[in-house]
């Protein structure tokens, strides 16, 4: 969940995306994108799904009107809360104008790739899904506690999931995966959720929600397999060492 909008009577707004990009071995252009398809489909899938409903709405009418938005599934606090759950789901696939499309799209195929191949493709696919949930929960939770209502829609409920997801990578891999250190990605998402707390019309209970949501998930679903495994292959390791013959020099 990313951006709170307000039907069209009361205005609008957007977000902006922040990240830092991959830095992958070198190569044909050709050869790195069949190599990104086959590393992260599930990454490329969600991003095409994004764009395609984006463009199939933007034929139709102003993807940047609250009121137009909520008619296609924007999550609307109220709806919700008298049945129209599927509010929850829909509106992380609904994005207010290109802007804040390409900078959702931009987050989302960047820190995907990062965190799909060690998580794994299904894995990941749960956890997008369950982050963006959980952020659409929180957001129309908060919206409801403060009397606040607006129309929310947006994918970065879920990409502060992806965050979440990274952050598991790293504790599990004892605190660095690959270029991405704790330190290095707790400044990020502080600088990221500083950006949204200091911007206009931005769902900042979305990105908490979605965070907390990739880092529990995450943390069920991949990182208490991946401790449970490697301490059985250490232990499996120590049993082989201990009962290896003993050597003599002659």
């Amino acid at each position: 969940m990313d951006t709170n909008q307000r039907p069209s009577q009361y205005g609008a707004g957007n977000e902006s995306g922040y990240g830092y990009g991959p830095q992958r071995g070198q190569g044909g252009t050709g050869d790195s994108v069949k190599k990104f398809l086959k590393e992260c489909p599930v990454t490329v899938g969600l991003a095409a799904a994004n764009i395609l409903v984006w463009i199939i709405l933007a034929l139709q009418g102003d993807t940047q009107s609250g009121s137009f938005m909520y008619e296609h599934g924007g999550m609307w606090p109220q709806s919700v809360l008298s049945g129209e759950y599927y509010r929850l789901f829909t509106s992380m696939f609904l994005h207010f104008g290109p802007v804040h499309l390409l900078n959702n799209m931009l987050m989302l195929v960047v820190l995907g790739h990062e965190v799909e191949i060690p998580v794994g493709h299904v894995r990941f696919l749960i956890c997008y899904l369950l982050s963006g949930l959980s952020g659409s929960i929180l957001s129309c939770f908060h919206m409801v506690r403060t009397g606040d209502f607006a129309v929310a829609c947006g994918a970065s409920g879920a990409i502060f999931g992806i965050m979440g997801m990274m952050l598991v990578v790293i504790v599990v891999h004892k605190g660095r995966y690959e270029r991405y250190t704790v330190r290095k990605l707790l400044v990020m998402i502080a600088l990221s959720l500083y950006f949204g707390f200091t911007s206009g019309s931005v769902d900042n209970a979305g990105h908490v929600g979605g965070l907390l949501g990739g880092f529990i998930f995450s943390f069920l679903i991949y990182g208490i397999p991946f401790i449970i495994r490697k301490c059985y292959t250490e232990k499996l390791s120590g049993r082989s060492e201990d009962t290896l013959p003993g050597s003599r020099n002659e």
